[in-house]
């Protein structure tokens, strides 16, 4: 960095502490004091509070598919996986491999591809 603007300033938190569970929760702790906010909102967001499945990038389904099987058909085996297993999915996130791309890959509009999902 050869100069900064004129007023610029920076902070860092170092937190030293016992047990990574702890030290997150005592850091965020002095973040949201710092800044002067509350949980009230992660408290109240679903998708924080409940147990998702997610295709975002990184997910083991993100553009990808079981064996010789379609995208519906694998989204499906998931759902019926999750209920024969008990897991208690909330919510689903499914990212970018679905619906119509536009300009610079961009959503086009948030409609099924029939190619994907044949039944809508």
């Amino acid at each position: 960095v050869k100069s900064l603007p004129k007023g610029y300033s920076m902070e860092t938190i170092v937190y030293p502490g016992a047990g990574i569970n702890t030290v997150m929760r005592e850091w965020g702790n002095a973040l949201i004091d710092r800044y002067g906010k509350d949980r009230k909102r992660a408290r109240e967001d679903f998708t924080t509070n409940y147990l998702a499945y997610s295709t975002d990038n990184g997910a083991f389904y993100y553009y990808l598919t079981e064996k010789n099987k379609t995208y519906q058909e694998t989204m499906i085996d998931i759902k019926e996986h999750a209920e024969k297993e008990g897991i208690p999915y909330r919510h689903w996130l499914m990212d970018s491999w679905w619906y119509f791309k536009g300009i610079g890959n961009g959503v086009k509009n948030w409609t099924a591809m029939p190619s994907i999902f044949p039944d809508g």
